[in-house]
């Protein structure tokens, strides 16, 4: 009975060690590679006309560095978060085939801000992309920033 109790916490204890990452607030911008990488980055154009599906992605965090409300659950009231436990990030997938092109992105936020979405179409049309391009959603996560708007 000893041994398969023993067994079995080693066993819980190996998948937490495993499966559970500490918290990433590396700034991109700060790390070496990411600066000679981006002195050397030109804008890439993909083929005008290709059977080839050219595909990228890239992930940003997106935790604040100043104290915000939670979003969600009602009887947090606009409580502020008192720390992080999990990474948080805005991830985009992007496909390119000849002149065709569109892009997914997803924020680990319960909602997307809709000042936010409004400043993202901007941005987005004026590099050339329509918003039949983009797919943009959010995780709907409660434990991230919250309460844009107050009530339900």
């Amino acid at each position: 009975m000893r041994k398969v109790l023993f067994v079995s916490l080693l066993v819980l204890l190996v998948l937490v060690l495993l499966l559970f990452q500490p918290v990433d607030y590396r700034n991109a911008a700060s790390e070496e590679h990411y600066a000679a990488r981006l002195s050397t980055w030109q804008e890439w154009t993909p083929p005008a006309s290709s059977d080839t599906v050219y595909g990228a992605w890239a992930q940003r965090s997106i935790i604040p560095p100043f104290s915000v409300p939670l979003a969600g659950y009602g009887d947090r009231q606009g409580a502020m978060h008192e720390g992080v436990r999990d990474s948080l990030f805005v991830r985009a997938f992007t496909f390119f085939q000849g002149q065709r092109k569109m892009a997914m992105l997803n924020a680990d936020l319960l909602i997307i801000p809709p000042l936010v979405t409004e400043a993202f179409w901007q941005k987005a049309a004026e590099k050339g992309w329509s918003k039949e391009d983009i797919y943009l959603t959010a995780t709907h996560t409660h434990g991230g920033p919250g309460a844009w708007q107050p009530g339900p």
